[in-house]
């Protein structure tokens, strides 16, 4: 049976209550209902004096009788478009309820009609079926004495049944202790708190003593940690001496990463160091920053560049950047050649102990760059570029003292020089070295080979 079957009394055999049946709980809320006023019950109209009265067009009749009165708004079906008014006119006195068996209700259904937008999601009363229940019999206001608040009951009229407001009724009985749909869920009493850990506290650094040397102290400091190969530590008291605006100090930095001694090797790094470091002045740091730009490390090859500051460096009595400059300047490949410069900064790199530059110079005698030739000056500066360690030297040095230019022949010697130049690995060594060796007796060769293993600070 449906929800409206019920509510039109259309109930089956043992669902219709009686008197003396106890109350039971309503399965759907009430409209609310006025105490009948004690006034005297209005005489039931005689049904043979109506009937007379409407085929005889007399009114008085119907003055007479209460169904007569003019239809109050609230007993006047509504509309389907007509929504029920907020304020309703005060209900007049009705007749005592009759027993539900007595009267018949319609069997028609009620026509549908379309609910109002809602604010908020609601469930279809509609599609849900209500257990049928036995309707309670409501007892007299004076008969029952409420045990709390006492909540207006209501009997259903078929003639001021709003629909809409029945089922706002029925979602505001059966979902009115439940929060709103938006709302957040309220914690569960046996819900376990989430564990709040303490964040660690951090440990704070230590303290790093002022170093109160002088900045030549330091650096000296930390050029014989770099020399010891203490990296780290070097660099350590190179960087607050660089911050400074110490311009050796930029450069030494430069250096290791170049090298990655100490740090990573990163090269666009040591460019902004030495960059640095050349605008400070320093000459090292510009004879590095050109290598970079010579070599194309870091940077885009540029010769020019790189030779200007190699010039730059070597004004300011850099050695290597003389060597560097004067090379450049006697291959004639990146820059003009000048045989004339490149004796000249030759000639300063070698006062500052340069051996490649003391070979440059022999070179320059033998083959009469820039001056005439000179065996002599060409041997004696081949042997000072031997001594000081330079492979290309040592190995002119044995191929003067085998052919007898510039130095007396000696083959003995110039095997020596020549096994010194091939364990530097000379590429001019090995154009002399077999036909040296094969000049040589067993004997002869074991003397080479016991003068080539002196050291070159012991020779006589």
């Amino acid at each position: 049976m449906s929800w409206l079957d019920r509510l039109k009394g259309k109930g089956g055999p043992g669902e219709t209550p009686e008197a003396g049946d106890p109350p039971r709980e309503r399965p759907f809320p009430q409209r609310p209902q006025r105490p009948p006023e004690e006034t005297d019950p209005p005489a039931e109209a005689d049904l043979d004096a109506l009937l007379s009265d409407i085929a005889s067009g007399l009114s008085g009749s119907r003055a007479a009788s209460p169904a007569a009165e003019p239809e109050s708004p609230l007993h006047r079906r509504p509309r389907l478009d007509e929504r029920p008014r907020q304020e309703p006119a005060p209900v007049p006195p009705q007749s005592p309820p009759r027993e539900m068996a007595s009267r018949e209700f319609s069997s028609r259904e009620f026509p549908t009609r379309e609910a109002p937008p809602r604010l908020a999601p609601t469930r279809e009363a509609h599609s849900r079926d209500i257990p049928a229940r036995e309707t309670p019999v409501v007892a007299p206001p004076a008969a029952r004495e409420p045990e709390g608040p006492a909540r207006a009951e209501a009997t259903f009229d078929e003639a001021t049944f709003d629909e809409v407001e029945f089922e706002r009724l029925l979602v505001a009985e059966n979902f009115g202790d439940e929060p709103p749909f938006d709302s957040p869920v309220p914690p569960t009493a046996d819900a376990e708190p989430l564990p709040v850990e303490a964040l660690p506290e951090s440990e704070p650094e230590p303290e790093v003593p002022e170093d109160t040397r002088t900045p030549e102290a330091q650096m000296a400091a930390a050029l014989a940690a770099a020399t010891a190969g203490e990296y780290e530590t070097a660099l350590s008291i190179w960087e607050p001496l660089a911050r400074t605006g110490n311009a050796r100090a930029q450069n030494n930095i430069g250096a290791c990463f170049i090298d990655g001694l100490g740090v990573d090797k990163d090269l666009d790094l040591a460019r902004r160091w030495l960059e640095l470091s050349a605008e400070g002045g320093d000459p090292v740091g510009r004879r590095n920053l050109a290598t970079l730009y010579f070599k194309g490390e870091g940077v885009a090859q540029d010769y020019a560049r790189a030779a200007a500051l190699y010039l730059a460096a070597a004004e300011d009595g850099d050695g290597p950047a003389q060597d560097m400059l004067s090379w450049m300047l006697l291959e004639g490949e990146v820059i003009p050649a000048d045989p004339v410069e490149a004796r000249r900064w030759a000639m300063a790199a070698a006062d500052q102990g340069i051996a490649s530059s003391m070979t440059r110079l022999g070179m320059i005698a033998h083959n009469a760059l820039g001056m005439e030739r000179d065996a002599v000056e060409a041997a004696r500066w081949w042997r000072k570029g031997a001594e000081a360690g330079d492979a290309d030297g040592q190995a002119m040095l044995g191929a003067a003292c085998h052919m007898g230019v510039g130095v007396p022949r000696d083959h003995i010697a110039a095997f020596a020089w020549l096994l010194r130049a091939r364990a530097g690995k000379s590429a001019l060594a090995e154009r002399f070295f077999d036909a040296v060796r094969a000049s040589l007796t067993p004997e002869e060769e074991a003397a080479a080979q016991r003068r080539a293993a002196i050291p070159l600070g012991e020779l006589p």
